[in-house]
């Protein structure tokens, strides 16, 4: 029992796990509870480490198994917030926080009105803020990642295109846009910079 409770301690859990096996067999041969106890419990424990060591592989290559397929570890934290393209943003701010009833976020960028339901907020900007062109109709999914350009990378190499090379800087915030296959606007997004009073989103 101590060998196989020492090797497994050492990583060496196969070699542990005949150990504890053989210590196990004999405990029951001698009606030993207290030994067939603290084996079954070495053995749960060899287990479990197993299990995690598996799965921190599997999380440093990037990817589960799931159904026999591989498919990537969510990176996605949370929908940080929806971007709506309007034409005046004064009159969308009445629109969505007089009309709607929203609460407008206090501590959201000068310029940048953001009103918010409880679970997700609302980012108002118009065609100029973005770059110029025509306005048309269009709102934007921003969802929350740890890493915006390890994120990209990935998707980058699943195919993904991104309308710039590298996460765009706010000032604020890391983002990288890209569409879904119908063309809707996604967003990854983390904001790396504190609101005013010193809190984050």
């Amino acid at each position: 029992m101590k060998i196989g409770d020492a090797q497994a301690r050492l990583g060496q859990h196969s070699a542990g796990k005949r150990w504890v096996e053989i210590g196990l067999e004999a405990a029951r041969e001698r009606r030993d509870h207290a030994i067939e106890a603290r084996a079954l419990n070495v053995s749960g424990a060899i287990a479990l480490t197993e299990g995690r060591s598996r799965i921190e592989a599997c999380i440093d290559l990037g990817e589960i198994r799931a159904g026999g397929r591989s498919v990537p570890v969510q990176e996605i934290e949370r929908t940080d917030f929806i971007g709506v393209n309007v034409r005046d943003r004064a009159k969308s701010s009445e629109f969505y926080g007089q009309t709607l009833g929203l609460n407008e976020n206090p501590l959201a960028s000068e310029g940048w009105p953001e009103f918010e339901a409880d679970n997700v907020g609302m980012v108002l900007s118009t065609p100029e803020q973005k770059g110029g062109g025509e306005y048309r109709p269009e709102l934007g999914i921003a969802f929350r990642v740890a890493d915006v350009a390890r994120t990209m990378e990935r998707l980058q190499a699943a195919g993904v295109a991104f309308e710039f090379p590298e996460p765009y800087d706010s000032g604020v915030c890391h983002m990288a846009f890209f569409g879904d296959p119908d063309g809707n606007t996604l967003i990854l997004h983390h904001r790396y910079a504190d609101y005013s009073d010193g809190s984050r989103p």
